[in-house]
């Protein structure tokens, strides 16, 4: 092998031992965790039914932002189940798509944010039930809540000067992502909608790492927590 085809393989290689990190970050499957933020308790130990948990993000192909659920093989070519573990899009040092960000295969967006609102509503002092048959006697007569929500967004991407790569560019890149729902809540014959949200913005200068990237998770989950405490501190 020649000296002009060895020296690249080396300088990748050296690459991955001294950044292992970086390298697992473009490995395109993250375990994110839902971050503890801190609350005053104000559900008196109420029961609240999760009735439904609804993935009604909208994907688009080729979006004019990258804000917009999109997948790197095309829609048509990606499957329900790909698209409800999808949660965020890599881009190159130029801005262009590339790889999607996975939760793994055992996870879903539903199932992370069914547990993420089951975190917060516990952390706020309620009783929490994800199977009706798990209700109280009567508990449906009395007073206990039913919730519904639907995830309209959740997703996380990339933003760079496409005008430069990384390198020497003059605007570090930023990762940024955001989360949405609308939650009714069915209390009794009333209801009420809470529509909340959650962003996050990272400036990063290492690259795509693991790490960056569960900081950007980390970031606007723990903004949307506390804005669904106020929300729901508001409503009592």
């Amino acid at each position: 092998m020649s000296t002009a085809k060895i020296l690249p393989c080396l300088i990748i290689s050296f690459s991955v031992l001294i950044f292992p990190e970086m390298a697992m970050g473009q490995r395109g499957t993250l375990n994110i965790s839902i971050p503890e933020v801190e609350a005053t308790p104000i559900g008196g130990n109420r029961q609240i039914w999760i009735r439904s948990v609804t993935d009604a993000r909208a994907y688009q192909d080729r979006p004019r932002t990258p804000d917009i659920p999109s997948m790197g093989r095309g829609l048509d070519r990606t499957t329900e189940a790909e698209r409800a573990r999808a949660i965020g899009r890599e881009r190159d040092g130029y801005g262009r798509a590339r790889r999607n960000v996975f939760l793994p295969r055992d996870k879903t967006v539903k199932l992370f944010v069914t547990k993420l609102l089951e975190h917060t509503l516990t952390q706020l002092g309620y009783t929490v039930v994800l199977d009706d048959n798990a209700l109280d006697d009567n508990a449906l007569d009395d007073n206990a809540l039913i919730l519904d929500a639907d995830v309209n967004k959740f997703w996380a991407w990339v933003n760079v000067d496409p005008a430069a790569g990384w390198i020497g560019s003059s605007s570090p890149m930023h990762l940024e992502g955001e989360i949405q729902t609308r939650i009714n809540i069915q209390d009794g014959k009333n209801t009420r909608q809470l529509i909340t949200a959650g962003r996050g913005s990272h400036r990063i200068f290492a690259g795509l790492t693991q790490r960056n990237w569960l900081r950007t998770y980390d970031l606007f989950l723990e903004d949307y927590i506390q804005n669904l405490q106020t929300a729901l501190q508001q409503t009592q």
